[in-house]
């Protein structure tokens, strides 16, 4: 398995749709070790850090989503930018209660290092790194080695992902025989074949 998803499903993972558990029971086996938790409840938010101000991250915040709830707000450093994702207060507070230590990242952020680490990844190229969980994607787009896009959208057909994939493409005016996409848990052999189609290589895990 790769790397990234034995990360992924041995961690305590937050989806838009619930909270699940490692495979392993790290808590009995391994106390003194953290258990990561990946969150990826919704997209993060990029901030570059020539324009970051840590007074403002909860505006940073609220410009983007609607926050109803009181939610605790974490930053993490990803290159030339502050990757901002939030978990709501009363949640963070369940979930550590117990106590072994927590390592807490967003998902984007682990992806997009996976990418850079990879045997294959090449900064001459223009990459995709998607991971797919029910009907959302979230996904990385870098261009010749420099960070574009980080977000996540919602599809319901195979169709749905080529388009948003070919738009982002024409956008920012990529050839798409240039293009290579890393993706993880996109089981949908039609949307692996239509991807490969449209762009110069696929590397699904």
């Amino acid at each position: 398995m790769n790397h990234f998803l034995q990360i992924y499903y041995n961690s305590i993972r937050l989806t838009p749709n619930g909270t699940f558990l490692p495979k392993k029971d790290s808590k009995e086996k391994r106390p003194q070790e953290p258990v990561n938790i990946i969150s990826n409840i919704h997209a993060p938010i990029l901030i570059p850090k020539v324009l970051f101000d840590e007074t403002a991250k909860e505006d940073y915040i609220n410009l983007n989503y609607e926050i109803e709830d009181t939610v605790f707000i974490f930053v993490e450093e990803l290159e030339k930018y502050y990757l901002l994702h939030y978990v709501k207060e009363n949640l963070k507070m369940m979930l550590e209660q117990d106590v072994y230590p927590l390592q807490w990242h967003h998902l984007s952020g682990l992806l997009y290092k996976d990418l850079k680490q990879s045997s294959f990844y090449d900064n001459t190229k223009s990459w995709f790194s998607l991971y797919a969980e029910d009907n959302f994607i979230d996904f990385i787009f870098e261009k010749e080695g420099k960070l574009q896009l980080m977000n996540r959208f919602e599809h319901t057909s195979s169709y749905d992902i080529l388009y948003y994939i070919l738009n982002i493409i024409k956008q920012f005016q990529v050839l798409s025989t240039n293009i290579s996409i890393l993706s993880y848990n996109l089981q949908n052999e039609e949307t692996i074949d239509l991807l490969a189609q449209y762009t110069g290589q696929i590397f699904n895990y």
